[in-house]
Protein backbone atom coordinates (compact mmCIF):
# COMPACT_ATOMS: atom_id res chain seq x y z
CA UNK A 1 0.00 0.00 0.00
CA UNK A 2 1.44 3.60 -0.84
CA UNK A 3 0.14 7.10 -0.24
CA UNK A 4 -0.06 9.64 -2.95
CA UNK A 5 -0.48 13.15 -2.08
CA UNK A 6 -4.06 14.77 -2.47
CA UNK A 7 -4.96 18.24 -2.23
CA UNK A 8 -7.95 19.50 -0.34
CA UNK A 9 -8.88 22.06 2.17
CA UNK A 10 -7.51 19.99 5.08
CA UNK A 11 -3.98 19.18 5.38
CA UNK A 12 -2.12 15.81 4.65
CA UNK A 13 -4.45 14.48 2.49
CA UNK A 14 -3.46 10.92 0.85
CA UNK A 15 -5.13 8.67 -1.76
CA UNK A 16 -4.13 4.57 -1.46
CA UNK A 17 -2.89 2.34 -4.16
CA UNK A 18 -3.61 -0.62 -2.84
CA UNK A 19 -1.92 -4.03 -4.95
CA UNK A 20 -4.05 -7.00 -4.86
CA UNK A 21 -3.29 -10.37 -6.13
CA UNK A 22 -5.58 -8.98 -9.17
CA UNK A 23 -4.64 -5.81 -9.63
CA UNK A 24 -4.02 -2.06 -7.80
CA UNK A 25 -6.96 -0.09 -6.46
CA UNK A 26 -6.29 3.36 -5.90
CA UNK A 27 -8.89 4.82 -3.37
CA UNK A 28 -8.74 8.89 -3.19
CA UNK A 29 -10.87 9.99 -0.73
CA UNK A 30 -12.18 13.59 -1.46
CA UNK A 31 -9.67 15.86 -3.05
CA UNK A 32 -9.85 18.97 -5.14
CA UNK A 33 -6.95 19.39 -7.40
CA UNK A 34 -5.15 22.97 -5.63
CA UNK A 35 -2.21 24.25 -7.65
CA UNK A 36 -1.30 26.77 -4.67
CA UNK A 37 -1.97 24.56 -1.38
CA UNK A 38 -2.33 26.63 1.79
CA UNK A 39 0.16 24.24 3.44
CA UNK A 40 2.76 23.52 0.47
CA UNK A 41 2.04 20.18 -0.42
CA UNK A 42 1.22 19.51 -3.99
CA UNK A 43 -0.66 17.00 -5.70
CA UNK A 44 1.21 14.27 -6.69
CA UNK A 45 0.04 14.09 -10.46
CA UNK A 46 3.70 11.89 -11.27
CA UNK A 47 2.49 9.09 -8.76
CA UNK A 48 -1.17 8.87 -10.10
CA UNK A 49 0.57 8.89 -14.30
CA UNK A 50 3.13 6.18 -12.39
CA UNK A 51 0.12 4.16 -12.16
CA UNK A 52 -2.13 4.69 -15.05
CA UNK A 53 0.25 3.67 -17.10
CA UNK A 54 1.09 0.24 -15.11
CA UNK A 55 -2.87 0.03 -15.33
CA UNK A 56 -5.23 0.11 -12.24
CA UNK A 57 -7.96 -2.28 -11.71
CA UNK A 58 -10.16 0.34 -9.73
CA UNK A 59 -10.30 4.10 -9.09
CA UNK A 60 -12.83 4.76 -6.02
CA UNK A 61 -12.73 8.38 -6.04
CA UNK A 62 -14.73 11.30 -4.18
CA UNK A 63 -14.46 14.85 -5.17
CA UNK A 64 -17.55 17.48 -4.16
CA UNK A 65 -18.77 18.72 -7.75
CA UNK A 66 -16.57 16.70 -9.86
CA UNK A 67 -19.45 17.23 -12.07
CA UNK A 68 -18.95 20.78 -12.84
CA UNK A 69 -16.99 21.95 -15.75
CA UNK A 70 -14.26 24.98 -15.21
CA UNK A 71 -12.16 25.97 -12.32
CA UNK A 72 -13.13 27.04 -8.86
CA UNK A 73 -11.67 30.56 -7.48
CA UNK A 74 -8.99 30.19 -4.93
CA UNK A 75 -11.41 30.61 -1.99
CA UNK A 76 -8.21 31.00 0.47
CA UNK A 77 -6.75 33.58 -1.22
CA UNK A 78 -10.40 35.65 -1.79
CA UNK A 79 -11.20 34.71 1.88
CA UNK A 80 -8.15 36.06 2.75
CA UNK A 81 -8.97 39.17 0.84
CA UNK A 82 -12.41 39.55 2.69
CA UNK A 83 -10.87 39.02 6.24
CA UNK A 84 -8.24 40.98 5.81
CA UNK A 85 -10.81 43.95 4.79
CA UNK A 86 -13.07 42.78 7.68
CA UNK A 87 -10.30 43.33 10.27
CA UNK A 88 -9.31 46.75 8.48
CA UNK A 89 -12.97 47.97 8.95
CA UNK A 90 -14.06 46.46 11.97
CA UNK A 91 -14.80 48.76 14.74
CA UNK A 92 -14.81 45.60 17.87
CA UNK A 93 -14.18 42.43 18.27
CA UNK A 94 -14.51 39.95 15.12
CA UNK A 95 -15.39 36.29 15.53
CA UNK A 96 -14.75 33.88 13.04
CA UNK A 97 -15.67 30.17 12.59
CA UNK A 98 -14.21 27.55 10.72
CA UNK A 99 -13.89 23.50 10.32
CA UNK A 100 -11.36 22.83 13.10
CA UNK A 101 -9.98 20.32 10.50
CA UNK A 102 -9.44 23.51 8.75
CA UNK A 103 -6.05 23.88 10.00
CA UNK A 104 -4.54 26.50 7.40
CA UNK A 105 -7.77 28.20 7.41
CA UNK A 106 -7.48 29.02 11.05
CA UNK A 107 -3.85 29.73 10.32
CA UNK A 108 -4.63 32.25 8.01
CA UNK A 109 -7.14 33.87 10.78
CA UNK A 110 -4.19 33.91 13.08
CA UNK A 111 -2.45 35.53 10.49
CA UNK A 112 -4.60 38.28 9.53
CA UNK A 113 -5.43 39.13 13.08
CA UNK A 114 -1.70 39.54 13.97
CA UNK A 115 -1.09 42.08 11.20
CA UNK A 116 -4.28 43.99 12.10
CA UNK A 117 -2.73 44.06 15.84
CA UNK A 118 -5.96 42.56 17.14
CA UNK A 119 -4.37 39.17 19.23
Amino acid sequence: MEGIRVTHSLMDCLALAIETPVGTVIRTGDFKIDNTPMEGEMFDFRRFAAYGEKGVLLLLSDSTNVERSGYTSDPKREAGRNLEQIFRESGGKILVSTFSSSIPRIQQVVDISRAAGEE
